[in-house]
């Protein structure tokens, strides 16, 4: 073997490779530039172990165990802003005469409640009204004197359920969004949404009220309601009510004691299912769109339900479908356009008042639609 280095011998090379070790050992020439400094502080969770408790400082918190309220108080009272409040799997019980199980009484903002049970207070099981930018999420509310859950202006409900509360299962401000929430057995509405809300794939059944109702301009899409309004004295009783300028789409709406879906002005209604409400399966007021909607056995021979009922004018009633309906389409007033609907088993069919434009309605075509030219009506309403 020859050396590729023949003038640097072992020894040589032995000398530079301690030194570098030497050097390496004690560390970088240069001195350092300054101690590292950290870039964020660390705020540990503050455990509520009693209650009543306030929240007086920004901050997370939590529940270790159950809590049970007093009488004439608040259980968890919020009086800041940026704070987390995780129930941890826990609840927190009322008593008589107690207040709201959480409450928020001035206008805190950036708030999120969370992950348990408020259960049995003397008012609301969670009273965030006058906050803004809340987030309540798997939070139950049951058995509450006042309202199960109620949230302010931009809030979030999410995966929450409030059953057998005296008032709403939810009661919230304007812009708010309720998401994947079930609401069953409330003495008022199950879901009583301010304007400009969206409520998504949502259940409410056996509510004493109305399912789901909202302000104007709100959304309410694949939700389910059910059942609702057993109550006797209550004023309304509709599966799904939206006011002006809403829209409800791809609902199912079944056996409520008035009305499946009632919208009001300039709303739309879509893709829906109403049955056997012993009201109207949809009704729609003044400049509606009412589109590709199923409706049947609404009325029952009772209250003289239709599938579509228009109660007004400037509506337009496309490419649906009602059967076994004391009426299948009612339109009461002038003025609305009536086109490409189907319609078997009604005691009526067409109950269309004078003034509107509709499409030919076409008896029990046959086969082929006997090839008749008006058969051919793209536009022709069918009875069969």
């Amino acid at each position: 073997m020859h050396n590729k280095h023949p003038g640097l011998g072992f020894p040589v090379l032995l000398t530079i490779l301690i030194g570098g070790a030497r050097l390496a050992l004690a560390g970088p020439l240069a001195p350092p530039l300054g101690a590292i400094q950290p870039t964020s502080r660390f705020s540990p969770r503050v455990e509520i172990d009693q209650l009543p408790f306030t929240v007086a400082v920004s901050g997370s918190y939590y529940l270790g165990r159950d809590l049970t309220g007093v009488a004439g108080s608040n259980g968890i009272t919020i009086a800041a802003d940026n704070v987390t409040l995780d129930l941890g799997g826990f609840s927190l019980f009322g008593v008589a005469g107690s207040l709201d199980g959480v409450a928020v009484p001035a206008a805190q903002a950036n708030l999120s409640i969370h992950g348990g049970t408020v259960r049995g207070w003397g008012v609301d099981g969670v009273d965030c009204t006058l906050a803004t930018n809340c987030a309540l999420a798997n939070l139950q509310a049951s058995s509450n004197a006042g309202h199960g859950l109620r949230i302010g202006i931009g809030g979030l409900v999410s995966k929450c359920t409030a059953r057998e509360n005296i008032l709403d299962g939810v009661n919230t401000g304007a812009g708010v969004t309720v998401l994947d929430c079930t609401m069953d057995d409330n003495g008022d509405d199950g879901i009583s949404a301010g304007v400009g809300c969206t409520v998504r794939s949502c259940t409410a059944y056996s509510n004493d009220d109305s399912g789901i109702t909202t302000g104007g301009g709100s959304t309410v899409i694949g939700c389910t309601t059910r059942d609702n309004g057993g109550g006797a004295a209550t004023p309304t009783k509709d599966g799904i009510a939206a006011a002006d300028g809403s829209s409800v789409i791809d609902c199912v709406a079944y056996s409520n004691d008035d009305d499946g879906i009632l919208v009001t002005a300039g709303s739309t209604v879509r893709g829906c299912t109403a049955t056997s409400n012993l009201g109207d399966g949809i009704q729609a007021a003044n400049d509606c769109l009412v589109q590709g909607n199923t409706c049947d056995g609404n009325g029952a021979g009772v209250n003289d339900g239709a599938g579509i009922h228009v109660t007004d004018g400037d509506t337009r009633v496309i490419d649906n479908h009602v059967t076994d309906n004391d009426r299948g389409i009612d339109v009461d007033l002038a003025g609305s356009l009536i086109i490409r609907n189907s319609a078997a088993g009604n005691t009526v069919a067409f109950d269309i008042a004078p003034g509107n434009d509709y499409g030919q309605i076409i008896l029990s075509p046959g086969a082929g639609f006997n090839g008749a030219a008006t058969d051919s009506n793209p536009w022709a309403n069918f009875e069969f």
